[in-house]
């Protein structure tokens, strides 16, 4: 986004997920496999970015995800949940590096994922300086694609919690919609989606 719109003026940094590729063996950066962990902690040693950015997998310490557990594998389950915690410490590991040493990190999941009870998440919600900000992601764009008559560009609210040590990032991820019995208090209005439906999902995911 940023190389696209030089009129943020923002640098470019590097995004290290399973949608981009390591350009030294040009696989996704999985971070199932130890070499891309540790790979990543020197590109934070040499690096020192302003600030990293984290929104680890979330499907397994979703409400809805534990719903469909009643019908599921336990096996499947379990390790889902043991990836998907790696996964967590990984990214709070990271961020209690960029606290350490001054600089600024934000992590984001949705407001009642379970992810929020895990120790690593309440050890890092302990620690000096770390604040918590909740919004409502309609109030920064979010909206459904253009299907058709389903729906065309409808808010989408995605009650979302952050975690960062910046003050200032804190006010900016705090805003709430106002909008009552439905309704959004965007300027453009219109009336909230359910967010249910694997289309609009991923689309809030990838938002």
């Amino acid at each position: 986004v940023a190389k696209g719109m030089p009129s943020l003026k923002m640098l470019p940094g590097l995004s290290l997920d399973l949608t981009t590729k390591d350009p030294d063996d040009n696989m996704p950066w999985d971070f199932d496999i130890r070499e891309k962990r540790v790979k990543v902690r020197k590109i934070l040693d040499e690096e020192n970015p302003i600030l990293v950015i984290g929104s680890p997998m979330c499907t397994a310490y979703s409400s809805w995800q534990n719903l469909n557990d009643l019908r599921r594998d336990p096996d499947v389950i379990a390790r889902e949940r043991t990836r998907a915690l790696l996964h967590l410490k990984f990214c709070c590991e990271l961020y209690e590096t960029q606290r350490k040493s001054g600089r600024y990190f934000i992590h984001e999941h949705p407001h009642g994922a379970a992810s929020w009870k895990e120790d690593c998440m309440q050890d890092l919600i302990g620690k000096p300086g770390v604040v918590e900000a909740v919004a409502d992601l309609c109030q920064y764009g979010l909206e459904a694609p253009q299907n058709n008559d389903k729906y065309d560009h409808d808010p989408i609210k995605k009650l979302t919690r952050f975690l960062t040590n910046s003050r200032c990032i804190q006010e900016a991820l705090s805003r709430r919609c106002q909008g009552r019995g439905g309704a959004c208090s965007r300027p453009e209005g219109g009336r909230h989606l359910w967010l249910e439906g694997k289309a609009l999902t991923t689309h809030a995911q990838h938002y």
